[in-house]
């Protein structure tokens, strides 16, 4: 039996904004006011509604594409920020800005995969600038609240620009130089990390319900989905990530549709994705251990 289907059927609904949800949305209602999200949500279960009306084979693919790739970025964000983390203990300071500035645009892209107002374009999304990742993403939380999205955007910028300082021009000050840009700190990159996560798992659960409701046909997959996307190039060939080429395969065969976030992944693709970053003798004293606080961000069963 497919773990979405036992999760579906033991997890009790969260009420928020007068409907039931799978998720316990913790940091949306501390930083939004309910008109606001109710006005987001509305707006997105048009358009979701529009989607799955005429839903395809093509469609299907794309969006369980899109929902294993934000939760991807979820992943990554959280062993960017518990690497930071791990990095300001052991006064590795030069990894800050670097850690930080990937976290949350992982995150921001995680809002762009799961938008239904972002193109996909055969998988050409995925190759979006960061400044392109930034600005759509920063739209769709300014489309809740102007002020909060504009101070998303201004602190990815910031954390952008910081990064490229130690990139190309080594300051011969070091952290010293930009010491005094207080606006800027891990505490205040992981909180809009939770709350970005939690736009994405809403999207995720908008989709879903929306299929549920207004799409009443067989869930096809098309058999050669744009597998480039877990191919990395390199001078001379290329590198596939198998493990993805598998996670896909699996979600294909036990569940061949787009579901929300958390409930798609699995206990053991949370336990394989932070394995992999730990100790090859796998001994963590002293050591980074990506284990330590995978729910940093978004709860993984």
């Amino acid at each position: 039996m497919s773990h979405i289907y036992v999760r579906m059927l033991t997890t009790q609904a969260t009420p928020y904004i007068g409907r039931n949800w799978f998720f316990e949305y913790k940091e949306l209602p501390i930083v939004f006011n309910d008109d606001d999200i109710i006005c987001y949500v509305q707006n997105l279960e048009k358009d979701f509604a529009e989607l799955a009306k005429v839903w395809t084979p093509a469609l299907n693919t794309e969006w369980l594409l899109r929902h294993y790739l934000a939760l991807k970025m979820i992943l990554s964000a959280t062993v960017l920020l518990t690497s930071c983390e791990y990095s300001v203990e052991k006064n590795i300071r030069i990894t800050e800005h670097y850690l930080q500035y990937y976290a949350i645009l992982s995150c921001l892209r995680s809002i762009l995969y799961t938008t239904p107002r972002s193109k996909w374009n055969d998988g050409s999304l995925v190759s979006s600038t960061h400044s392109k990742i930034i600005n759509f993403s920063t739209n769709v939380l300014s489309s809740i609240s102007k002020e909060y999205g504009e101070s998303v955007n201004t602190y990815s910028f910031l954390l952008k620009s910081l990064r490229e300082i130690l990139s190309y021009g080594a300051p011969s000050s070091g952290p010293s130089l930009y010491d005094e840009v207080s606006e800027v700190n891990i505490d205040m990159t992981t909180s809009y990390c939770k709350l970005l996560a939690e736009i994405s798992q809403m999207q995720s659960e908008i989709l879903e319900r929306a299929l549920n409701k207004y799409y009443t046909g067989k869930f096809s997959l098309l058999e050669d989905p744009a597998w480039d996307i877990f191919l990395y190039p390199i001078p001379g060939g290329e590198l596939l990530d198998k493990e993805d080429y598998h996670r896909v395969g699996y979600y294909y065969r036990k569940w061949p549709k787009p579901t929300n976030l958390l409930l798609m992944i699995s206990e053991g693709h949370v336990e394989d994705y932070f394995g992999a970053w730990c100790s090859k003798d796998g001994d963590t004293t002293n050591q980074y251990d990506p284990d330590a606080n995978w729910r940093l961000i978004f709860p993984f069963p």
